[in-house]
């Protein structure tokens, strides 16, 4: 049996990594062992087709293009495809999912999403970068979170008549709340429509 980490005489990736392939018992349980080198990122540019507060906000964050997976995934979804967006931290994931929601909105107001987490944290900061962007393209729309403890809207300051164009659950209202069922149903509305679960 190793020795706990903290009893580790080197730490940090390269020292874990080092272990693990010394080990009889880690090694045969890796499928590959390959250093990937770094390269330059791969770039397209804005899409002519995104609406110009979009652009606007996207200016005002320093950012004139897009990372060629953000622009795949945008040009995805505008196909109607569903897709998977596995990219490292920091990576740009959340422009991913933002750009083509906020894209539907500008291209149709009544337009809704339901973004979906795991965590109420994680809800909370996805809730604010969205914001800011819908705040930086001038957008009169409304995100709010809905959480398990509070069926209503906890809105950030809305009006009523723009809470819900986004749904962000967190996780007790997607029936899993680290891993305990929720016995209370939940009901969603967002604008004119009800989402059930």
């Amino acid at each position: 049996m190793p020795s706990p980490p903290w009893k580790a005489a080197s730490t940090g990736v390269d020292a874990v990594l080092a272990r693990w392939l010394a080990s009889s018992w880690v090694k045969p349980c890796f499928c590959a062992d390959e250093t990937l080198h770094g390269t330059d990122g791969q770039y397209a540019p804005l899409p002519s087709y995104l609406a110009p507060g979009l652009v606007r906000a996207m200016h005002g964050r320093g950012i004139d293009r897009l990372y060629a997976h953000q622009a795949r995934a945008l040009e995805a979804t505008r196909a109607g495809r569903h897709l998977v967006v596995a990219t490292p931290t920091a990576s740009g994931k959340s422009l991913c999912f933002h750009l083509p929601v906020l894209q539907a909105a500008a291209d149709d107001p009544d337009a809704r999403a339901i973004y979906l987490y795991p965590t109420k944290a994680l809800a909370r900061d996805q809730e604010a970068g969205l914001r800011e962007l819908m705040t930086a393209a001038e957008m009169r729309t409304g995100a709010v979170v809905y959480d398990a403890e509070r069926q209503e809207p906890v809105g950030r300051g809305l009006s009523p008549s723009c809470l819900g164009a986004f749904g962000i659950l967190g996780p007790g209202l997607c029936g899993v709340n680290h891993g305990r069922k929720e016995e209370r149903p939940a009901r969603v509305r967002l604008g004119a429509g009800t989402v059930n679960r």
